[in-house]
């Protein structure tokens, strides 16, 4: 899982009583995607083959068992994050295709 570090929010130090909250109390939005091949992606020394995990096909994870998308996760300052799908003590991850954006919000018309 590849995450970047979340910026911490600072104010305008020029503001009047600009005072940023507390640490324990800043969250941020964090967008989640997966990636999931059919076959394990070992080379020949039973290191994994970074070139066949990079290219594996985008998978759907799921927020809960009737299959609805989970895309997006809260994280708060100082608490462990553990993706789950609701019900389950793990994450559900589906191959199935992504379904394609509606049509009037894909590419332009010609």
């Amino acid at each position: 899982m590849l995450l970047p570090y979340p910026e911490l929010l600072v104010l305008d130090p020029e503001a009047p009583a600009a005072v940023p909250p507390p640490l324990s109390r800043q969250t941020w939005t964090l967008g989640l995607r997966a990636y999931l091949g059919a076959a394990p992606i070992v080379g020949p020394r039973g290191v994994p083959d970074l070139h066949a995990l990079l290219e594996q096909p985008q998978a759907r994870p799921l927020a809960d068992p009737a299959g609805t998308l989970l895309s997006r996760v809260r994280l708060h300052y100082g608490r462990e994050l553990v993706v789950r799908t609701s019900g389950e003590s793990h994450l559900l991850i589906s191959t199935d295709p992504l379904p394609l954006p509606p049509a009037d919000q894909g590419s332009p018309h010609a």
